[in-house]
């Protein structure tokens, strides 16, 4: 039923429900997904007795982490217009949103650093060599879907996990949005064939202005395929309210491109890139700071009975506050498939000292006709940043040379399940880390990372949605214990910082009449501790949002949406709080 990108147009009178079958998946049942919106089939393995040589691709994390979930591209308008915020109600994920009209994004899976999540690109890592986070630049309506995998042990992924930003497929229809809400900002976006774009003025939440733009294209052909990214964003920024705010400016970009060239079982992988920021402010003191980043990987791969997979990148950052420095990695994967057991072994070795990664996982046990289960052991390290090792001693941050690498071991265990009206998935998850790198404030103030030499992470990530006609309900919750398990100080069992104890999300569709949708979302976190000695914490939340969308024509959708209903007074962070109240009219064109 669907072309060569996947995709599948339907023509003639809607259903109420569907259930689409599609050789080598699992079924799927339910309600016809909104304007924009992805259905996603779970792979199923299919005894056909035959053996087939298939290229390694990219933008396929469910073939190595059995828990990692797929956001469509409605999803991806939804966080575009309301903030990399509303991405914390996928399970397992936390997010903090702050620091101005272009904030800064730190995303952690499963109660690790920011830092130990891998961003990608159709595959091909992002992450600035500099502080391990990308510029957060891109906006994410330029892409077509988004995969989320937490745990460690993904060939060519770090520590905790990896978000990977798939760009838009040829086949896909064209998307145009135009927005604009009360509190300034506006923008407007565009998909169209294997391209998205997208401008905006962004607005924060002490009223500083600013404007981005970014942009995804990418090719393929029988031999070559590849892609480039580009982003560019500048606006004031914002410091917490507990001190003194002053008139800084920041303006970073990035650039990203890769290219694939495949003879056969072989692959050959050439990706770079380069980044820019620069920060500058004179209120309430002087400050000027340049900072650029490159980046150039090559790796090949042969894929035969076992895929193997090497790899070098080098990276360099130029600073006016750390200095010149560089980095060099080399790595060797291996990747095993047979039915439902994957294996994937590797080593990552920069001259001094080595780190391993691997993950062992069976997927698609049958436990009922309509329950599958998976089990999963990895292992995974991270090395420092440049930031973490060479920051200078500034008054309110330092680096630390000394810094450890990060090591980690865990484990998970899941179920999904389906049924005419309703889907779900549970996953129990265990890791332990030694020598995590954290950033905290220590004494006289100063920031400055540290090696904590154990802690644990437990917990439960569940999500499960319902259906009735058109009519639809979905629901996701996040337990997760991050401890210090550091012997022999009194901090030995307490939850590390900023790592909510739970999180979860809810949400509603409902059809109205005269053709027209309502679409209501909760959101919400616990208690976050801000030190190591829980003395101090940020309190629990929880935020409302609402669409009312109706169909003008046949591809052309109106909507208004209220962002923080209630207008629930909030912190992302310390000092930081969140957004208010605010209305937006929101344009959407869908074409054929």
């Amino acid at each position: 039923v669907a072309d060569a990108a996947g995709v599948f147009r339907w023509e003639g009178e809607l259903p109420d429900t569907l259930r689409i079958h599609s050789t080598g998946f699992m079924d799927w049942s339910g309600v016809l997904p909104a304007s924009g919106d992805t259905v996603v089939l779970q792979p199923a393995v299919i005894d056909t007795g035959e053996s087939i040589t298939v290229l390694a691709s990219r933008g396929e994390l469910k073939r190595h982490v059995p828990s990692a979930r797929t956001l469509g591209g409605g999803e991806l308008s939804t966080i575009s217009l309301l903030g990399m915020e509303r991405l914390g109600s996928v399970p397992g994920v936390t997010v903090r949103e702050y620091g101005g009209a272009v904030p800064i994004v730190s995303v952690s899976l499963r109660g690790s650093d920011p830092g130990r999540a891998d961003y990608m690109v159709d595959g091909v890592s992002v992450v600035s060599p500099r502080d391990g986070m990308p510029t957060g630049v891109f906006d994410p309506s330029v892409f077509g879907s988004l995969e989320i995998a937490s745990g460690g042990g993904i060939p060519g992924g770090s520590g905790s996990g990896a978000l990977n930003w798939l760009p838009p497929s040829g086949s896909s229809p064209a998307s145009v949005t135009v927005s604009c809400f009360t509190q300034g900002a506006f923008g407007a976006s565009a998909r169209f064939g294997r391209t998205g774009i997208s401008a905006k003025r962004t607005v924060g939440v002490e009223g500083t202005d600013g404007f981005s733009a970014s942009g995804v294209s990418t090719f393929a052909g029988s031999r070559f395929s590849g892609g480039i990214l580009g982003g560019w964003a500048a606006g004031g920024t914002e410091s917490p309210i507990w001190t003194v705010q002053g008139d800084g400016e920041r303006s970073q970009a990035q650039v990203e491109g890769w290219l694939t060239v495949s003879e056969g079982s072989f692959e050959l992988d050439l990706s770079g890139g380069s980044g820019y920021m620069a920060f500058s402010q004179t209120e309430p003191y002087q400050a000027d700071d340049t900072h650029r980043d490159h980046t150039a990987r090559v790796a090949g791969a042969w894929n035969g009975p076992v895929t193997v997979m090497a790899s070098l990148r080098g990276s360099r950052a130029i600073s006016t506050a750390t200095g010149d420095n560089s980095q060099w990695a080399g790595t060797v994967n291996g990747v095993l498939s047979r039915d439902r057991f994957s294996l994937h072994a590797g080593m990552e070795h920069d001259g001094v000292t080595p780190l391993f990664q691997g993950r062992a996982s069976v997927t698609g046990i049958p436990v009922h006709s309509m329950i599958t289960c998976h089990l999963s052991a990895f292992a995974s390290g991270r090395r420092p940043t440049l930031n973490d090792l060479y920051w200078p001693f500034d008054g309110t941050t330092a680096g630390n040379p000394d810094l450890r690498a990060e090591r980690t071991l865990g484990a998970e265990a899941g179920a999904m399940w389906s049924g005419s009206s309703f889907t779900g998935e549970t996953c129990l998850f265990l890791q332990s880390t030694e020598d995590l790198i954290l950033w905290l404030p220590g004494e006289g103030g100063v920031w400055s990372p540290s090696n904590v030499s154990s802690t644990l992470s437990r917990g439960m990530e569940t999500s499960g949605s319902y259906s009735l006609g058109r009519f639809s309900l979905s629901a996701s919750f996040t337990w997760n214990i991050a401890e210090d398990r550091t012997e022999g100080t009194p901090r030995y069992g307490m939850l590390l910082p900023y790592r909510p104890e739970y999180s979860w999300g809810a949400g509603i569709h409902a059809p109205l009449p005269l053709n027209a949708e309502l679409n209501a979302a909760l959101s919400g976190q616990g208690k976050r501790f801000t030190n190591r000695t829980q003395t101090e914490y940020i309190d629990e939340y929880w935020i409302m949002d609402m669409t009312l969308s109706r169909r003008v024509s046949g591809a052309l959708t109106a909507s208004l949406c209220v962002s923080n209903l209630l207008d629930e007074g909030y912190f992302t962070g310390d000092g930081y709080p969140g957004r208010g109240r605010s209305m937006g009219l929101i344009l959407q064109y869908d074409g054929e």
